[in-house]
């Protein structure tokens, strides 16, 4: 069954609906655009950790997957790069639920967002890492 995404940017800058499909084509621009977000996010983090950098902030990751799903809108949507800046101008917000909505529903993949870092790193301040005992070594007592 057809899957159709719609943007909904009439009462914009751009005023127009735009109805997004599931065909090979846009799951592959959705798909590529994915693998560079989080190639460029592996690269980043290794970088960051070769520079000896103990924790990673939320705005690293913005600075890299934030530009990426402004174009990955536009590529979906065919904007010229006259369009492409008027996307820029709107409410980021929208633009980020209908890729996340494309992303969800065309490859069954969430985009690696600041509020879902937000959460790993919520979850990893709670859980305390348990030393565990080699049993090899407590035999030997």
């Amino acid at each position: 069954m057809t899957k159709v995404v719609t943007f909904d940017a009439k009462e914009t800058i751009l005023d127009k609906e735009f109805h997004v499909m599931d065909s090979m084509k846009n799951i592959k621009i959705v798909s590529s655009n994915i693998q560079k977000m989080l190639t460029n996010i592996d690269e980043m983090e290794r970088k960051k950790r070769e520079e000896g950098a103990v924790a990673i902030n939320l705005l690293d990751y913005s600075d890299i997957v934030y530009p990426l799903i402004v174009d990955g809108t536009a590529k979906l949507l065919g904007l010229n790069s006259e369009d492409k800046k008027k996307l820029e101008d709107m409410s980021f917000d929208d633009i980020k639920k209908f890729y996340e909505k494309v992303a969800n529903d065309f490859l069954d993949m969430q985009l690696p967002t600041n509020d879902k870092f937000s959460s790993l790193a919520a979850n990893n301040e709670t859980v305390e890492e348990e030393e565990t005992e080699d049993p090899k070594l407590s035999a030997v007592d």
